[in-house]
């Protein structure tokens, strides 16, 4: 739609200048500085036109440049904080794997310990069991 209302403008603007050029056919002068040079008016409107097109092509071409260059660099930015950001997702996933591990190396360890523990009371018990005088089924009662 953008698109067709600036075609309209320019057709519209571009018909403007012709009627406005056609109804100045008388011949005017131009001093260049150095020259001075005779021409219909029409030309000269014409031409002024034309001069004005091309400066316009010329800065927007220049605008298009620079616009391409920034989207360029930012798109440099974008992929470094990419990559910074994937390092440090690594690296942040790297300490968590190492901490659990160690929480769980820890929990173990004590659990290790709990075993040993329980193996040693019941070494004790047994111990203690073959140190009692064993009942003698022929005593009963």
């Amino acid at each position: 739609m953008k698109k067709q209302i600036r075609l309209i403008i320019t057709v519209a603007l571009t018909l403007l200048i012709v009627i406005f050029a056609v109804l100045n056919v008388n011949n005017a002068a131009i001093n260049f500085g150095f020259a001075k040079v005779q021409l219909p008016l029409v030309l000269i409107i014409i031409g002024a036109a034309f001069l004005g097109i091309v400066i316009t092509a010329l800065v927007s071409i220049g605008q298009q440049n620079e616009l391409k260059k920034q989207v360029k660099d930012a798109d440099k930015r974008v992929a470094t904080a990419d990559q910074a950001q994937e390092v440090a997702v690594k690296a942040a996933v790297k300490a968590e794997n190492e901490r659990l591990t160690a929480e769980m190396n820890a929990a173990l360890a004590e659990k290790d310990e709990q075993i040993k523990a329980l193996q040693r009371q019941s070494n004790t018990l047994t111990q203690q069991q073959g140190q009692m005088p064993k009942p003698d089924p022929t005593q009963e009662g």
